[in-house]
């Protein structure tokens, strides 16, 4: 079929030819719906040129070597409700403006599940894209301006593929869940932004930014029982276990992120989210995050030029350039049990009551210590344990202060919406006032500058001189 308009396709079974099943060129303001297009040879669907049509519950299956669908040149249509399944690809549309796809099962395909390729405006809701075998779920190639929101894309060699698009696309509530090799994968694209997505139980990494990635914002990505938001610059990133027991003095929160880099380039602001229960029992304002590299590093100064605890929103942050196994840590308190990875140590304090520490202490060869604790080649009084290489009261653990800078844009806590995201570098804004954000400082006699002031008081004894003289003159 060519140049068709004001078309109506409904309720066709197209099956069995040794082509494709539809061929058509330069279609506009035509419904296809409810049509059954099976095992032919070729495309289900191969369109040249569509515009404006509504193309509604249709299956498509079982189309052997080519897609289900496949379209060029596609402009203000409504994809919605079609099943695409066990094709050798799913969907693919290419110069595509302005489109929807909504509500659309593309699965079990061979290939690819849905492919935009030049795409821009189009919004992408509500799709289950799943267990297409050897290849992406979805996948956006020189695409922007798109939105996508509430997929279902699960179960497929990698669940999202973003490639060569520089200008950004919003991906929210999405879940990218059990994909064999990666659940978020961008290479060469650019301010594309995350919010509250999941990337659980891929097979390889939760979240990979290959070289040439840069200024993309992550907000809330649950990669398995942790909550992270980061931005970053070539990375990959993925929910880790304890690499070994925690370091002396301290304690974990049960959350481990393994992150490495991909380029020279590489950097990663990471906001690790946690919950008042994490912290119920130990001092909130001692989190740091650690990094281990084959032992634990405790000077997070030597890895990240940035780092501290938002203690309103519940995060603990680092920025950091150098990459390995990270976790948030906390100072060891005697009534708090270990957590994810911590030691089976125990210690007798001054009420004689035995209590689990988070650490094995250290082992005194020569004798045993009374306390149970034994610090950098002494035992602890009663009332002491080890921190920082020497015996301390616990009530006598420093605070970590808040970090310098302005914090309030670092990180967001799981669960809560609309909160800022996180800041490669805090910024410290100017006062606001009406010259766009400085505030004049007054000076002089009048407060209007010292030049202008002495003007003024010139040209008032010049106006008294001659009021003088008039009424001299008139006498």
């Amino acid at each position: 079929i060519e140049e068709g308009s004001y078309l109506n396709f409904d309720k066709n079974t197209v099956s069995n030819k040794g082509a494709s099943g539809f061929e058509m060129y330069d279609i506009s303001d035509s419904n296809f719906t409810s049509n059954t297009v099976e095992n032919n040879s070729y495309y289900g669907f191969y369109i040249d040129s569509f515009y404006t049509n509504l193309f509604s519950s249709n299956t498509i299956r079982n189309n052997i070597d080519e897609y289900g669908v496949y379209i060029e040149s596609s402009e203000d249509n409504n994809f919605s409700y079609n099943n695409i399944s066990f094709n050798s690809d799913g969907f693919y549309v290419s110069s595509s403006e302005d489109d929807i796809f909504e509500y659309n099962n593309i699965s079990f395909n061979e290939g690819r599940g849905l492919f935009l390729d030049d795409a821009s405006g189009s919004t992408i809701t509500s799709n289950t894209l799943n267990n297409n075998s050897n290849s992406h779920g979805l996948r956006l190639s020189s695409s922007s301006d798109n939105t996508v929101t509430s997929n279902t894309i699960n179960g497929n060699e990698n669940g999202l593929s973003v490639t060569s698009s520089l200008y950004g696309n919003t991906f929210t509530s999405n879940s990218f869940d059990s994909n064999t090799d990666r659940g978020i994968e961008l290479t060469d694209a650019d301010n594309n932004t995350f919010v509250n997505n999941t990337a659980i139980n891929n097979g390889e990494w939760a979240y990979y930014s290959g070289e040439g990635a840069d200024n993309n914002t992550v907000t809330n990505l649950e990669i398995g029982s942790t909550f992270i938001s980061f931005t970053s610059t070539d990375v990959a990133i993925l929910e880790a276990s304890s690499p070994e027991a925690d370091p002396a003095g301290y304690q974990n929160i049960g959350k481990f992120i393994n992150a490495t880099g991909n380029s020279a380039d590489s950097y990663l602001f990471l906001n690790i989210s946690y919950t008042d229960s994490d912290v119920s029992s130990v001092d909130e304002n001692t989190l740091v995050i650690f990094k281990h590299n084959g032992s634990w590093i405790t000077d997070t100064n030597t890895f990240a030029n940035q780092s501290g605890v938002n203690t309103t929103n519940n995060v603990v942050f680092a920025n950091i350039s150098t990459f390995s196994t990270f976790a948030p840590m906390v100072v060891a308190t005697a009534s708090r049990s270990s957590g994810g990875g911590g030691g089976g140590g125990r210690a007798y304090y001054n009420n004689n009551k035995e209590q689990e520490t988070t650490t094995t202490p250290e082992v005194n060869t020569s004798s045993a210590c009374a306390s149970g604790t034994y610090c950098a080649g002494q035992c602890c009084g009663d009332s002491q344990v080890c921190y920082n290489g020497g015996c301390i009261a616990p009530e006598s653990i420093p605070k970590k202060t808040e970090p310098s800078g302005d914090t309030s844009s670092v990180g967001t806590s799981a669960g809560i919406p609309d909160e800022t995201r996180p800041a490669t570098q805090p910024v410290q804004l100017p006062p606001q006032g009406s010259l766009g954000g400085l505030v004049p400082q007054a000076t002089g006699i009048f407060g209007l500058g010292e030049n202008v002031d002495w003007l003024i008081l010139l040209i008032a004894l010049a106006l008294l001189a001659i009021g003088g003289y008039y009424l001299y003159r008139r006498r």
